[in-house]
């Protein structure tokens, strides 16, 4: 016998209540990790990186995402990024809206991408 069903069986035997409470704290704990895990491998996915901008995106987000410092990606916003109207990480629907000003940021960041794509040739 293991020494993991070892222990088990003598929790269950003398502490039944804590042994339900460690089955489920590791059955939680193994939940919780493969949702991390799935997450995690989404996030650096290929296929993350080609994703269109959009308007919950965060400046930083793009910069990420596109390969970009995030200081070229805050010179090519409009507006000042760090002139929060509320907490939280500013979205580029707060700082451009979701008109045609997001269509011309999407331009910019993509001219950026293929000069920094050109420079590095």
């Amino acid at each position: 016998m293991t020494g993991a069903r070892r222990l088990f069986r003598f929790l269950s035997r003398r502490h039944p209540v804590a042994a339900l409470l460690l089955a489920l704290a590791v059955a939680a704990g193994l939940g919780f990790g493969w949702q991390v895990g799935t997450a995690t491998t989404r996030l650096f996915a290929p296929t993350h990186a080609e994703r269109p901008i959009e308007p919950w995106m965060t400046p930083r987000y793009v910069a990420r995402s596109y390969g970009l410092p995030p200081s070229i990606v805050f010179n090519l916003l409009p507006a000042d990024p760090h002139a929060r109207p509320h907490e939280g990480p500013m979205t580029l629907s707060d700082v451009l809206g979701d008109g045609p000003e997001l269509e011309q940021f999407r331009h910019r960041i993509e001219a950026a991408r293929a000069e920094m794509e050109g420079a590095s040739q």
